[in-house]
């Protein structure tokens, strides 16, 4: 089984990664993904197969009794790596990081406990000390040199809680500390000792970044009824910019002024901020957080990105024309 069980080692050192990997870069606070076992299903069946094949080619006779030790004993192999395949996902787990020594607590305790110590990955996030694009990051930091023992709430099932540092590579500031809760192939962002950074593109005027960024982060969060009214005020703000109303209007009469403003080249190209508000409006009144107010709001919020960058399309145009 020592092929077999690297090889089963390999597929889910894999699976676990890419699933820490996609949380630790894309998702949020209390947001989570499922580890894949598709590969790990695909290394066991190849595996049967290939035991299968040698007690082929051993040639058991033709007689009842030995084609039934045949049958018995691939029934008991695929048995053997089903129940390592279980042990590997279902058991309790630890991650190792860039700098660890391999002579700390925790990685000794893993390796005497018999369950699986697995390489934590680079990641690619945005950092709150440097102006670095999406500097990678590594796992641990320096100065530190045994990684932080998991909390293992329960074994069956397996129900863990792990801390783990990152340190921004470009600027080596102060790490990053996430906390992970493990429940079964599910694997929930629970902690971060800094609020995640989210990029807004260029194009989104200065003076609503901050709503545009507050509704993304919202969203992400799981508020989307917040992210809906962040989301309608950069729009009603960006507005008020270019209208300049002399006295109070109506949200619908400031979106009507504000269309005014456009060209008609441009209103005929572009996403209408008009639409949006509105559609934002619908998504408020409701009170309702279901998907399908979910999928609205983010085809909302990729038309008002399609209608800033428009407008920048359009200022760089004239300017060039200048």
């Amino acid at each position: 089984m020592s092929n077999s069980d690297n090889q089963l080692g390999e597929a889910v050192q894999k699976s676990v990664v890419s699933a820490l990997q996609e949380l630790l870069e894309e998702k949020f606070l209390y947001q989570h993904v499922k580890v894949s076992t598709e590969g790990v299903e695909k290394v066991v069946e190849e595996e049967r197969k290939r035991f299968e094949w040698e007690r082929v080619k051993s040639g058991p006779s033709s007689s009842h009794f030995n084609k039934l030790v045949f049958t018995t004993e691939v029934q008991s192999y695929q048995e053997l790596l089903s129940k390592r395949k279980d042990l590997l996902l279902e058991g309790l787990w630890d991650f190792k990081s860039d700098n660890a020594n391999g002579s700390g607590q925790a990685a000794h305790l893993a390796r005497s406990s018999g369950y699986p110590v697995f390489s934590l990955p680079t990641i690619r996030i945005q950092c709150a000390h440097c102006d670095g694009v999406l500097p990678p990051h590594n796992s641990g930091c320096r100065g530190i040199n045994e990684d932080f023992e998991p909390a293992n709430l329960t074994t069956k099932p397996a129900r863990q809680v792990f801390s783990i540092p990152y340190q921004c590579e470009n600027c080596r500031g102060v790490p990053l500390m996430f906390m992970v809760k493990r429940e079964g192939l599910k694997l929930t962002m629970v902690g971060r000792s800094q609020i995640a950074l989210v990029a807004v593109p260029k194009f989104i005027p200065t003076g609503i970044e901050r709503h545009f960024r507050n509704s993304v982060i919202a969203q992400q969060t799981g508020f989307l009824l917040a992210a809906a009214l962040y989301l309608r005020c950069a729009i009603e703000t960006h507005m008020r910019d270019q209208v300049k109303p002399a006295e109070k209007i109506t949200g619908d009469e400031l979106a009507e002024a504000y269309g005014k403003t456009l060209s008609v080249d441009f209103s005929g190209s572009f996403p209408s901020l008009k639409k949006a508000y509105s559609d934002l409006s619908v998504i408020i009144h409701t009170g309702s957080e279901t998907e399908s107010e979910l999928r609205s709001y983010s085809q909302i919020k990729d038309s008002v990105e399609g209608h800033f960058e428009g407008l920048d399309v359009f200022k760089r145009r004239i300017a060039f024309r200048k």
